[in-house]
C-alpha cells in the first residue's frame, strides 16, 4: 500500500457534526457547511469524512486541481498511491487544550479539531491559546501506520473515486511511510522550482 502525503496548507480540516444518511450525503452537507471557508467553489473540491467519533467526523477538503497534481507527479514517480493524506493527519490527535506540532519546512500543526500547515512566523497566532506540544513527524508518521490509525483518516484518495468510499485494510506495512516521504520530497522540490 502506497501513502501520498501532500502538504497540510493546501487542504483544509475541520471536526463537524456528523449529518447524512449516506457517505455522499455526509460529504454534500460538509461542503455546504465549510463553503465560506473554501477557497473555490464547492463543486471544485473534494471532500473525505473520517471514522466518525462521538458524532463527529474529521472532515478534509482539497481542491480537485490539487489531488489531480498530486497524483499525477505520484504516477510520473511510478507509484500508485492507495491513501493521500495531509501531513498534519499523521500527527497523533492532542488532547484538549493541546496542539501538536512538527517543524519542517512549514510548521505543521494538528489540533483537536483539524489541522494545518503554515509559515513558522504564523503558527503560535493561528493555535491560539492552544499549548503547543513538539513532535516528531517521521516517528508519528510511522507509529500512525503501524497501529492503524491512518484507517480512521479521511482519504482523499477514496474519495476521488466514484460508487463510494472503499475500505481501508489494516495493518498496512511501514515501508510505506518511506514512499509517503519520498512523495513528500518531491513535492516540496517541485515547490522549490516554482512548479
Amino acid at each position: 500500500r502506497c501513502i501520498l502525503v501532500v502538504p497540510g496548507h493546501h487542504v483544509l480540516a475541520r471536526e463537524i457534526a456528523a449529518m447524512g444518511a449516506t457517505p455522499a450525503q455526509s460529504r454534500a452537507a460538509a461542503l455546504a457547511s465549510l463553503a465560506p471557508e473554501l477557497a473555490g467553489p464547492a463543486e471544485q473540491q473534494i471532500c473525505s469524512l473520517g471514522t466518525a467519533r462521538v458524532g463527529r467526523h474529521l472532515v478534509l477538503v482539497a481542491s480537485r486541481s490539487s489531488i489531480d497534481a498530486w497524483l499525477e507527479a505520484a504516477r510520473k514517480a511510478g507509484l500508485e498511491p492507495d491513501f493521500i493524506l495531509p501531513d498534519f493527519t499523521l500527527l497523533p490527535a492532542p488532547a484538549a487544550g493541546e496542539a501538536h506540532i512538527a517543524q519542517r519546512d512549514d510548521v505543521i500543526v494538528r489540533t483537536p479539531s483539524g489541522g494545518f500547515a503554515c509559515q513558522p512566523d504564523l503558527f503560535s497566532s493561528l493555535i491560539g491559546s492552544l499549548h503547543p506540544v513538539q513532535v516528531d513527524f517521521e516517528l508519528s508518521a510511522i507509529e500512525a501506520v503501524r497501529s492503524g490509525a491512518i484507517d480512521d483518516l479521511p482519504n482523499l484518495k477514496i474519495a476521488t473515486r466514484r460508487g463510494g468510499a472503499v475500505p481501508a485494510s489494516r495493518g498496512l506495512a511501514i515501508a510505506a511511510s518511506a514512499a509517503a516521504a519520498a512523495l513528500v520530497g518531491i513535492h516540496r522540490q517541485r515547490r522549490v522550482d516554482g512548479a
